[in-house]
């Protein structure tokens, strides 16, 4: 019974199915497949670009010029801002040519930013170095 079976490509049917939370691309033979959860730490990188779009339309809305250094104050009671702050600061002063990105506690100084009806729970306040 060690017969040997001839299969040809033509008999073959192959089918891709995703794994759960995962979604599946093909095109001319070639798949991709692609992590769809958005774990916490991509949430707030995500966040963090947030931050620095709105942070470049503030700058824009402030007749700012691209050049211009700023410090940015900010206050808000989101504990994931507070956090997409501490762990992605750096990259957010340096894309918004901050010198400074310092949290007050109340109203935040400079030209301002974001306000309550923003997604961003956070009120951030710009001003030319």
């Amino acid at each position: 019974m060690d017969e040997a079976v001839t299969i040809e490509l033509a008999e073959l049917v192959i089918t891709e199915t995703p794994i759960q939370g995962w979604t599946v691309a093909a095109d001319a033979g070639e798949s991709v497949a692609l992590d769809l959860e958005i774990t916490h730490d991509l949430a707030l990188a995500g966040m963090a670009r947030d931050i620095v779009r709105a942070l470049q339309e503030g700058r824009k809305n402030a007749g700012l010029r691209i050049s211009d250094r700023i410090n940015v104050t900010w206050s808000s009671d989101n504990a994931d801002i507070a956090e997409t702050i501490k762990t992605h600061g750096v990259e957010i002063a340096d894309e918004v040519l901050a010198l400074a990105l310092s949290q007050v506690i109340g109203p935040v100084t400079g030209f301002p930013v974001l306000g309550s009806e923003s997604e961003i729970e956070a009120n951030f306040g710009i001003e030319k170095v």
